[in-house]
C-alpha cells in the first residue's frame, strides 16, 4: 500500500468496485483485489478499512452463519457506496486522460532522443 502510484483513495474505491460486482466474504477480498493494481493487499489494512467504509455507511456486512465452518461476514456496497464510486470513478477518468497526454509527449520525447531512465534513484 505504500505505493505513490494510485490515488489515495484507490483501496476503497477497488473495494466498492469488487463489492458491486456482488457480495463477497472479507477473507476473499485481498485476492480480488490484487488484479487492480493492489498486489497482495495486507488483509489486516483491507479489513480495518471494511470496517471504517461500514462506520460511515459505504458497505454494508452482514454474518454468514454456516454450519460447515466459522461465522464471516459478507461485504455488500450501499446506495451512499455506489455514489461514492461513481465520484471516484470521474475522478479515475480525469487522471487516466491526464496520464494518456503524459505518455503521448513522453513518446514523443523518446522518440526525439530523450534518454530513459531505468530506474529511479531512491530519495535521500
Amino acid at each position: 500500500m505504500e505505493s505513490t502510484v494510485f490515488p489515495r483513495d484507490h483501496l476503497r474505491a477497488c473495494i466498492l468496485l469488487v463489492l458491486a460486482e456482488g457480495p463477497t466474504h472479507g477473507y476473499d477480498l485481498p485476492a480480488l483485489l490484487e488484479p487492480l493494481g493492489l498486489g497482495a493487499s495486507d488483509r489486516g489494512f483491507v479489513y480495518r478499512t471494511l470496517r471504517t467504509m461500514d462506520a460511515e455507511g459505504l458497505v454494508l456486512s452482514t454474518w454468514d452463519t454456516s454450519p460447515a465452518g466459522p461465522s464471516r461476514r459478507i461485504y455488500r456496497g450501499t446506495p451512499l457506496g455506489e455514489r461514492w464510486a461513481a465520484s471516484a470513478s470521474a475522478g479515475a477518468r480525469e487522471v487516466d486522460e491526464i496520464m494518456a497526454t503524459w505518455l503521448v509527449r513522453y513518446r514523443r520525447a523518446v522518440r526525439r532522443g530523450v534518454q530513459v531512465v531505468a530506474e529511479v534513484p531512491a530519495a535521500s
